[in-house]
């Protein structure tokens, strides 16, 4: 499946409501929240879900002081379906996407949106081709809602050739510049990654095998 792995996504809904509510009672909301997500990441080879080869030391140590769900399963085996489900916590058939060539139903509201409209700043940077801004006029997508929403691409997937993305240091050197100026305002920033997307390489005796036969 080629579904986003989210650490503590759930959160962030609640983090929102927290942030809009204004009575005296209310627990304070987070004036700043990142989400970061990453395509094709795969469970099993992310140390803090039991992998012991040491792949992800920065998302272990994170994990070890978050809230980590042992059981999450994307809305979709598609990178823009599940992300626009993540992102109005709807179905991808209630939105209308069943590809990754689909265009949101225009009755849709972003969480994006809904930040943006409380006075809040938003921000995007993406990676994957098929998150970017869609062309056509007046359309639709996951781009709703942030203000700033960066999907600059320069590279090559090594996987298909025709496909363009944006590397993960200079997608985290993008999302750092945006930062460095909106230390102490509040923001909403989603920064995506797609590196583990390909290639699909596998083992020296695997490979050899396959191409014996």
């Amino acid at each position: 499946m080629r579904a986003p792995t989210i650490l503590a996504a759930g959160l962030l809904g609640g983090a929102f409501l927290a942030a809009g509510c204004t009575g005296a009672d209310s627990p304070p909301g987070a004036a700043r929240v990142v989400l970061i997500t990453c395509d094709t990441l795969r469970a099993d080879r992310i140390g803090a879900y039991g992998y012991e080869r040491g792949t992800t030391p920065r998302l272990d140590a994170f994990a070890d002081s978050a809230v980590v769900f042992d059981h999450a399963y994307a809305a979709s085996s598609l990178t823009l379906p599940s992300f626009c489900s993540m992102m109005t916590g709807r179905l991808p058939d209630e939105l209308g996407m069943k590809s990754n060539k689909a265009v949101m139903s225009d009755d849709a509201t972003t969480i994006a949106e809904s930040v943006a409209a409380a006075g809040i700043d938003t921000a995007a940077f993406v990676s994957n081709f098929v998150l970017r801004k869609r062309p056509q006029p007046g359309a639709t997508g996951i781009h709703q809602g942030f203000l700033v929403y960066d999907d600059h691409m320069d590279d090559t997937e090594a996987n298909r050739s025709n496909v363009r993305e944006r590397v993960a240091p200079d997608t985290t050197d993008a999302a750092i510049a945006w930062l460095d100026e909106r230390e102490r305002e509040r923001f909403f920033l989603w920064v995506h990654y797609q590196d583990p997307h390909g290639p699909y390489t596998p083992p020296s005796a695997i490979l050899d095998a396959v191409l014996a036969d």
